[in-house]
């Protein structure tokens, strides 16, 4: 999701926020002042064609330095940024604000957008939001509200506490695709400390992604934990109180972390491994290790073997290490990747090692992020692709193996393994849990991370409580690992090795 932004602007440290431009939440609390802390929110100062007080600079390029989007004055008082399929550079506007590190704040103000939908290869934004900086101009937090589907003027509320160790706290206004963003009346207020459990609860209303997949009444949900929640005098307290609603969600990517670090999980599913690993390494020939990324080797008939245990993230070196031995085994017959024990983590990673059996640019996933008030109301669904990560990828015959143990970006990288043609996937379904989840910050300083997107197969189909269904399915019973041995039988079928006569 990084991409690179023309620096030093606001707009350089957005890039993580392509798609995940989904932090909010609206919080009842009450201001202490009236007064706003942004200059000229209500945009009726210009100077030159732009608002007094506002920097205005390139915040994303998709091509040329030109042509820019437009920077549009409203009468109402306020401004529009508009642009459309020509344009390839987008206008960011940011105006740093005197908070209180520590303190709690309320943004306010009304938008509209109209026809706004990414075209080609722009960035997906279109956002009012608070962006918080350390004294080095490290972004250490980022609170966003999507707007691209606002279909009349709206009230918007973004409540966010600003970091113990925030230097800087910058309010921009961002779009990035083609349409039109209108904004007016904006301001800054700062607040006393609110009810966390309503804030939380007003946040998952208006982000959770899984609201109408799974058919969630929040209004009754929250009658339910309300006063226990509200009675706890303790942060644990009040995790312990929340922790039982968040876990109804049944929901592995639904999480609280408290001020101090811990995590604390509200829900873990239970599932029967259908892999044997040590049966499958006792079939394998020069066998190597990889920590917790991986284990490669070959069968007894020259198929090259890697299992893909998660896909942490850092370890360059490691990754190059598995890499580099995966490519070593590119005259081998057939290939087995094995994912049933992948537990996720930075899909990037994935991409890089399934690159080694793309022949081409395929579509591989779709996503799609909450973007209304509505449960059903999402942003246009944004495409996934797989890219062929060597000049000679692995185009013979590859069997992937998957089962429940395979989740999350496991998930993503058992998507990119079945685009490919010459694929055969093995094995049961996958967990169906992919919720790209990103956190909302309570007053009480108790983060609740949570699911933003639906990830679906190329079709659109979800995979969240469905997984990925295997082409070929066998059940795991008896001795050994019987669904490593459907996938050698497969390829000794495919290619001939292993039988009386080894096809050339």
């Amino acid at each position: 999701m990084k991409r690179g932004l023309r620096t030093p602007v606001p707009g350089a440290m957005l890039a993580v926020v392509c798609y995940v431009a989904c932090i909010s939440g609206s919080i009842a609390i009450a201001a202490e002042s009236t007064k706003s802390i942004v200059t000229n929110g209500d945009f009726q100062k210009w100077t030159g064609g732009t608002p007094d007080d506002w920097n205005v600079d390139i915040g994303a390029k998709n091509g040329a330095d030109e042509p820019t989007s437009q920077l549009v004055r409203l009468n109402d008082p306020g401004l529009s940024l508009v642009g459309d399929a020509s344009t390839t550079a987008w206008h960011i506007l940011g105006q740093e604000v005197p908070v209180r590190a520590g303190g709690t704040y309320t943004l306010e103000f009304q938008a509209l957008s109209k026809g706004v939908q990414r075209q080609g290869h722009q960035f997906d934004n279109c956002y009012v939001g608070v962006m918080c900086f350390d004294a080095a101009g490290k972004k250490i937090d980022m609170t966003l509200k999507d707007l691209s589907r606002i279909s009349r003027w709206t009230k918007q509320r973004l409540d966010f506490r600003v970091p113990d160790n925030a230097a800087k706290t910058k309010v921009l206004i961002f779009l990035s695709k083609t349409g039109t963003l209108s904004v007016k009346g904006l301001r800054i207020l700062e607040a006393t400390p609110g009810r966390p459990f309503e804030v939380l609860v007003d946040s998952l209303k208006d982000d959770y992604s899984f609201t109408a997949l799974k058919g969630i009444d929040w209004d009754d949900l929250a009658a339910r934990y309300r006063d226990k929640a509200e009675s706890a005098d303790t942060i644990d307290g009040f995790a312990d109180a929340i922790r039982g609603m968040l876990a109804e969600l049944e929901d592995l990517h639904v999480w609280i972390e408290l001020p101090d670090g811990r995590r604390v999980s509200s829900y873990s599913s239970r599932y029967r491994g259908n892999f044997n690993r040590q049966a499958v390494e006792r079939q394998l020939d020069a066998c190597q290790r990889f920590g917790r990324v991986g284990v490669t080797g070959r069968t007894k008939e020259g198929f090259g073997v890697a299992a893909i245990l998660g896909l942490p993230p850092g370890d360059d070196n490691l990754y190059s290490q598995l890499i580099d031995a995966m490519t070593a085994m590119s005259d081998a017959p057939g290939f087995i990747v094995d994912l049933r024990s992948n537990s996720g983590g930075a899909e990037p990673r994935a991409r890089q090692i399934a690159g080694l059996f793309a022949d081409k640019r395929y579509l591989y996933a779709r996503s799609k992020i909450r973007s209304g008030p509505n449960a059903d109301d999402f942003r246009e669904s944004r495409a996934r692709h797989i890219e062929p990560a060597t000049s000679k990828p692995f185009t013979r015959p590859v069997v992937c193996l998957i089962g429940p143990g395979c989740v999350s970006s496991g998930e993503g990288f058992a998507l990119m393994m079945k685009a490919m043609d010459h694929v055969t996937m093995v094995g049961q379904p996958t967990r169906g849990a992919s919720g790209n989840p990103h956190p909302v910050t309570l007053p009480n300083g108790v983060k609740v991370w949570f699911s933003r997107w639906v990830s679906m197969e190329p079709d659109g189909t979800s995979i969240e409580g469905r997984g990925i269904q295997p082409d070929v399915t066998v059940e795991h019973t008896g001795e050994g690992d019987p669904t490593f041995d459907k996938a050698v039988e497969i390829l000794r079928e495919k290619t001939g090795f292993g039988s009386a006569v080894p096809v050339q």
